[in-house]
């Protein structure tokens, strides 16, 4: 039996990696396509298993539309991008690897394009430090007991969370709203700005609404112009 799951596993790894190397191949055509296709050129980084319809999707994986690596430079030409979205993405990255990113989406994006990006608040959790009785916090650290196995043994509290957001996840750097608005301003984006929940935060596919609820509830957005 294990060697038949072995088989099996080697088997689907496999046949994935192939199709992850033609989309690979084959992505300056896909992104080529997809300029002649659209007259308004929208980004979807990082993303995931989410599919935006209209979207360039692009991640490392099998869903994504095209294969896009973002510790390299972009495939894309100079002022060429109208939107760039990517959510609970750059906290995947270091602090100066996040930095490079922004780097190349300012230097694709049109003048006066728009990148906007969600990711998961610090200062939520901090902020909470002590909110261990309120009743939606009890809520928001029992589901993620609930559904990572990592939180299993561990206090029920936001102390409990804050060293899970940081040190899992395979979180790298998790951000406060000021520090990402300043790296923002740093990188010469115009009009940056904390922005509400919008209707690209709730387009999420194949998650119930308890899910939903607590994933959103961390979440922070940002905005900002070329």
């Amino acid at each position: 039996m294990n060697k038949n799951i072995k088989l099996f596993k080697f088997y689907f790894n496999f046949k994935k990696n192939i199709i992850i190397l033609i989309k690979k191949i084959y992505t300056p055509q896909i992104i080529k396509k997809y300029f002649i296709k659209n007259k308004i050129i929208k980004l979807h980084l990082g993303c995931g298993g989410r599919v935006f319809d209209g979207w360039l999707n692009c991640d490392i994986n099998l869903q994504a539309d095209c294969y896009l690596d973002l510790n390299k430079t972009l495939l894309f030409k100079n002022n060429s991008v109208d939107y760039i979205y990517s959510e609970h993405v750059l906290e995947h990255f270091s602090y100066n690897q996040c930095k490079k990113i922004l780097q190349e989406c300012y230097r694709v994006l049109k003048p006066c394009g728009i990148i906007r990006t969600a990711m998961p608040s610090l200062d939520f959790y901090l902020e909470n430090m002590f909110n261990n009785e309120n009743q939606e916090i009890k809520d928001f650290i029992a589901w993620h007991k609930e559904n990572f196995q990592e939180l299993k043994d561990l206090p029920n509290n936001m102390n409990s969370m804050i060293n899970f957001i940081i040190g899992s996840c395979g979180h790298k750097y998790v951000y406060t709203k000021k520090t990402f608005l300043d790296l923002l301003n740093q990188l010469d984006f115009k009009n940056v700005s904390n922005v509400e929940l919008g209707e690209l935060e709730n387009n999420l596919m194949n998650r119930n609404n308890n899910d939903i609820k607590n994933h959103l509830l961390q979440t922070a957005v940002f905005e900002a112009e070329k």
